[in-house]
């Protein structure tokens, strides 16, 4: 990146901190006390840690029943019109004989 992109670059993030520090005081919020706040809380994460949260998350889903993991991979749109489906049958299924 040319030292120019870098300047233009800086200067647009401290813009934009600028602004949310200007809409975070509105609702009151002290960004700089904020901050000083965080720099004294100890903070480590190591790639590992990443590695945890994926196998966290794969331990979950593994649990999951067969027909919910279905559900999560056909993403939310498809899975609601699946279940609307199945509601709609298992109704029909549970309805009186008429």
């Amino acid at each position: 990146m040319s030292s120019q992109a870098t300047a233009k670059s800086s200067t647009l993030i401290e813009r934009a901190y600028a602004v949310a520090r200007e809409q975070y005081a509105a609702v009151g919020v002290d960004v700089e006390r904020a901050l000083e706040r965080l720099r004294t809380v100890p903070l480590s994460i190591h790639c590992w840690q990443g590695d945890d949260v994926v196998l966290q998350f794969a331990r979950a889903l593994e649990a999951q029943s067969a027909g919910r993991k279905l559900l999560l991979r056909m993403g939310p749109g498809n899975a609601a019109r699946v279940q609307a489906k199945l509601k709609e049958i298992r109704d029909r299924i549970a309805a009186p004989a008429t």
